[in-house]
């Protein structure tokens, strides 16, 4: 699946989600809240909200725009962090080092 061309306005992210996205970040305090830096003493500061259903698999669900954009769906997440949660929904794989004694490097 290739990135859209559309722009953000027509793919849903206008005026009213920037308020939307705005109350994510301020509830969840601007502090990433994705799995992994749940495990972390000190979460990254989060500065993008991320859908936990993402939006192309909630429309094939029939889902409603609201209910989409309901807070219960959203989380604050980091730039990289985000990046890589798509890249995972989207069904790519992380990329696994090898370091010279042929174990993965985490």
């Amino acid at each position: 699946m290739s990135w859209s061309k559309e722009s953000s306005h027509a793919r849903g992210y206008g005026a009213k989600w920037r308020k939307v996205r705005l109350t994510i970040l301020e509830r969840d305090h601007y502090l990433c809240q994705c799995a992994e830096c749940a495990k972390l003493q000190v979460p990254k500061a989060a500065s993008e909200v991320n859908h936990k259903t993402p939006k192309a698999e909630a429309q094939r669900r029939r889902w409603t725009q609201e209910q989409i954009d309901d807070p219960s769906n959203l989380e604050a997440v980091n730039k990289e962090c985000h990046k890589r949660i798509t890249k995972e929904q989207m069904g790519c794989r992380p990329v696994v080092t090898i370091g010279a004694d042929g174990w993965p490097i985490a």
